[in-house]
């Protein structure tokens, strides 16, 4: 049996993982994001960080498809960023249904839905907001 079959790992991430957000005022939401990116939830499932999923229906465990803002970031960013769990071990974690993050994502490395199928950065997004209060 291999060590990804004993922790649940059977699942490989794609191109992209993908977290959603609830943000009641969007342009706020996304200028504090440009600012600071994700930052780690103080407690979940896996413990404390920022949560992300293989697809972006599996995102919506703390808020739902009508109020969420849908953010991805390419897999290999975030290896190269944080390393994984076991070769780190303070690194990325997960198990089939999650990836845990252990720190803050920059936003740099982000991408925002901002309208549906576009992709945008965090940056574009959060000016567009500012000036045409989209």
């Amino acid at each position: 049996m291999r060590y990804h079959d004993i922790i649940g790992e059977s699942v490989q991430p794609g191109e992209h993982v993908y977290h959603a957000a609830y943000l009641p005022d969007l342009g706020r939401g996304l200028r504090s994001i440009a600012q600071q990116g994700l930052r780690p939830s103080r407690g979940g499932y896996m413990g404390s960080g920022v949560y992300f999923a293989y697809d972006p229906q599996e995102t919506y465990y703390h808020v739902s498809a009508e109020e969420a803002t849908m953010f991805r970031i390419r897999w290999q960013d975030l290896v190269n960023l944080y390393g994984t769990y076991p070769n780190n071990p303070d690194g990325i974690q997960r198990d089939d249904e999650q990836i845990l993050v252990p720190g803050p994502v920059p936003a740099r490395l982000l991408e925002v839905e901002y309208f549906p199928g576009e992709w945008w950065t965090v940056e574009d997004a959060a000016a567009a907001e500012e000036e045409h209060g989209l």
